[in-house]
């Protein structure tokens, strides 16, 4: 439960565990087999905020050792932790998805945002996860504060430069959130008022310093790149589990049930 990086400027999830806690990987093999022969289950979401690498190749190995034939998918943050060896470890093991928390194709954005990662490593690790078979979906965050309408063009010349690693690109807007550091902290970034808008949603207005001009063609350009990037549709973002169906189906090596 939580999040083992705890930094990214945007985010609040963590703050939703008290402490952040993980299931052995002998835990997490056991329930796998238990809820294969119970309900004939093969195919299973890892819940998890971002799982770390050194867990996945615990867990790869696991599985590869007990023969346990399943497909899976989870979330992860593009480091160069996960290296072609891993990542072709991790597709015998049954992955065929993963969702990358990509963010921005902009060092200086990945850097405001404090996600700890690289541009050269994530173009890398997408690489390696396309060659290694697995489907990678990207996020991405649209309009961060203090962003240029330069870089905003920047993050789409990065998905288009990426574009044959790519099977589901999608992101959405950046969304102001109580709690964030940005909202705790919102001079370090450009933001001159913040208005709570009540009621059960964290979610606040806020007024830029400065604007950056033509934002909604800019959004739309960045939404319509979704789109066309997106190997088969960027619906997949929303429908996460039909997309671990369709990644097995187009694997080299399918489940039977599949074929």
């Amino acid at each position: 439960r939580g999040c083992y990086w705890r930094r990214c400027t945007f985010c609040t999830h963590y703050k939703s565990y008290h402490i952040y806690r993980t299931c052995s990987v002998e835990k997490i093999v056991s329930d796998l087999k238990e809820l294969k022969k119970k309900y004939g289950a093969s195919y299973f979401l890892l819940a998890d905020e971002m799982v770390h690498p050194h867990t996945f190749n615990g867990l790869s190995e696991a599985l590869i050792r007990d023969g346990l034939d399943i497909r899976f998918y989870s979330e992860a943050k593009p480091t160069r932790n996960f290296t072609s060896i891993l990542l072709k470890k991790m597709y015998t093991a049954g992955v065929r998805a993963l969702l990358w928390g990509v963010e921005s194709g902009t060092q200086r954005i990945l850097d405001l945002m404090d996600k700890g990662t690289n541009v050269q490593d994530v173009e890398h690790v997408l690489k390696d996860s396309h060659n290694a078979g697995i489907w990678n979906m990207v996020f991405m965050i649209i309009g961060y504060p203090t962003q240029t309408k330069e870089e905003i063009e920047h993050d789409i010349t990065f998905l288009q430069k990426n574009a044959p690693y790519l099977s589901t690109a999608t992101g959405s807007q950046f969304k102001l959130e109580v709690g964030s550091h940005v909202y705790e902290h919102p001079e370090k970034f450009g933001i001159k008022t913040v208005e709570p808008i009540g009621g059960f949603t964290p979610v606040c207005y806020y007024t830029p310093v400065e604007e950056v001009p033509d934002t909604d063609l800019l959004h739309k350009k960045y939404s319509v790149e979704f789109v066309v990037l997106s190997r088969v549709s960027w619906y997949f973002g929303k429908m996460r589990d039909h997309m671990l169906l369709f990644a097995d189906k187009m694997s080299r090596d399918p489940l039977d049930n599949l074929s």
